[in-house]
């Protein structure tokens, strides 16, 4: 999803938590819950086992056809279907769009000089953004970069994904 600003990602992931815990069957695990993915999850889940700038290597020559970036060689205009890349676009733990097509909300708040390995708080003003999309190059989809926004902002290319964990 995008045009979703941090606190409409987190209602969903409350909304999503409760619809799942009513259902008969309810597959989360005891004492998870949905919710965004904390930055250093995000990272975890992109790297997919790699040290590299990029999930698949070193170059951004890499990304051909892998993700929707604005060097592609097919790029689109606003974001792309998700999973367009298909195998090509997927890391090693098999996650599509990690890197390009939209920028994702994580659920630390904002610490503008460094990441964090345990969920950072400590400015609620501000939350981190992960991920690189479609109108940037490789100096923000690489697997490191981060930015921050504030909770309220919700712009085209802005999204998230849903983790599944203890709640934080």
């Amino acid at each position: 999803m995008c045009c979703i600003s941090w606190n409409d990602a987190m209602a969903y992931c409350q909304w999503l938590t409760e619809m799942e815990k009513k259902l008969r069957f309810n597959k989360l695990p005891t004492g998870m819950v949905c919710r965004l993915p904390t930055e250093a999850e995000w990272e975890y889940a992109c790297r997919a086992g790699s040290q590299t700038k990029f999930w698949w290597g070193e170059m951004p020559a890499g990304g051909d056809r892998r993700l929707n970036w604005c060097i592609a060689a097919e790029k689109f205009n606003g974001p792309a279907p998700v999973d367009h890349y298909r195998s090509k676009g997927r890391n090693k733990f098999g996650l599509a769009d990690m890197l390009g097509n939209v920028v994702e909300w994580c659920l630390d708040e904002g610490d503008d000089t460094q990441g964090h390995e345990e969920c950072f708080k400590g400015n609620p003003n501000s939350r981190v953004l992960r991920g690189g999309g479609f109108w940037e190059g490789p100096d923000y989809c690489r697997c490191a970069a981060r930015r921050t926004a504030p909770p309220s902002s919700a712009v085209t290319q802005v999204g998230f994904r849903v983790a599944i964990g203890v709640p934080r």
